[in-house]
């Protein structure tokens, strides 16, 4: 039961490097469509829903599942195997119809009574997509047009737009009418207007909120269409963010970036552009390269420093380097043709400069 690696989840990226508390956190992402779906009934945050489904109804034909099956056509879902117990990996795929989805269910050879389903259609129409961060100075994010994934992979070439909301002022890192609109409407649909409506959710389950009664947490939202909706509130993953969550700064040196990890490193620069070809590694070496993605991990684990073209502050990539306590400066431009393998690099993230020693 090998997990996808098209669009690993953060599940996956924690679990390769050791992450304490990853039983906790994978119950808490096998259950956000529960939370998001008692957020929609107390406090009418809309959210993309999932059909869900026992092993045995899918495997056996359910007539419930027969009528999705019959109705579905060739859309594209992403099928999810969502753990009963903690210990036991997410597994998933992706584009590809239900009859796809069925015939790669056959082949995981799971247990009924270890996993439950969640079908999600898929819309590769996202207009906008936004990943912010909740607490009690404020709330932050990031923003970009498309899909929501692609926060995931870092594969974007335009940098996604910063924002922050002190409960007082906005601030944009830059301007565009219709996507500042799209967040403004999110913040607003968190914000839990009725004492009864806090109530009934300390009532299911923990919640914290501002002074100002906003909902503290990660969130994760697409718009589609006109619609609006939430795909995510991750209580644990705010409190590994929060931690760490660094300003954006710029440098004004031979080249600088962005810092989405903070610290200072020094040692020789390593290129990696294909994976699919040796590579030699030295242990504290800093990796160059255009994003960097989960087939990367054994050289985050060895390295001292990253420097990437591309990339997203609340991205897995840069979640995981700052659990490793790893400097990490993205969008360095053009970092891969102006940086030579073995150049001895030292990275001030802090500020987001990247000097070239020799």
């Amino acid at each position: 039961m090998t997990p996808t690696k098209k669009v690993p989840s953060i599940t996956e990226w924690l679990s390769e490097i050791n992450y304490k508390q990853l039983d906790v956190f994978r119950r808490e992402d096998a259950e956000k469509r529960d939370r998001l779906e008692l957020l929609n009934k107390i406090i009418g945050l809309p959210y993309l829903k999932a059909y869900k489904f026992t092993l045995s109804e899918v495997l056996n034909h359910s007539i419930r599942f027969e009528k999705l099956l019959s109705a579905s056509g060739n859309t594209k879902f992403l099928f999810k195997l969502l753990p009963t117990y903690s210990k036991l990996p997410k597994l998933r795929t992706r584009d590809k119809n239900l009859k796809h989805c069925v015939q790669w269910l056959k082949k995981q050879k799971i247990d009924d009574d270890k996993y439950k389903i969640e079908i999600v259609p898929i819309d590769k129409n996202e207009k906008n997509s936004a990943v912010f961060c909740v607490n009690k100075n404020g709330i932050w994010g990031e923003i970009i047009n498309g899909p929501i994934w692609n926060f995931s992979k870092g594969t974007y070439k335009k940098q996604p737009t910063i924002f922050s909301f002190d409960f007082k002022n906005w601030y944009f890192s830059s301007h565009n009418k219709l996507t500042e609109k799209f967040i403004k409407k999110a913040i607003k649909k968190i914000k839990i207007k009725k004492n009864s409506q806090v109530k009934a959710l300390k009532n299911k389950i923990d919640i914290e909120i501002t002074s100002q009664n906003y909902l503290q947490g990660y969130f994760e939202c697409i718009q589609r269409s006109n619609d609006l909706l939430f795909v995510d509130y991750n209580r644990r993953l705010f409190k590994i963010i929060e931690k760490s969550l660094t300003t954006i700064s710029h440098g004004i040196d031979l080249l600088h970036g962005t810092c989405l990890g903070p610290g200072k490193a020094t040692g020789k620069a390593v290129i990696i552009k294909n994976l699919n070809k040796k590579i030699n590694f030295p242990n504290g070496s800093i990796i160059i390269c255009h994003t960097a993605n989960f087939e990367m991990l054994p050289y985050l684990k060895k390295a001292s420093g990253i420097i990437t073209e591309r990339g997203a502050v609340l991205s897995h990539a840069a979640i995981v380097c700052r659990e490793l306590n790893m400097p990490f400066v993205a969008h360095v431009k053009n970092a891969t043709e102006k940086i030579k393998n073995g150049q001895k690099i030292f990275i001030d993230a802090d500020k987001g400069i990247v000097k070239i020693i020799k």
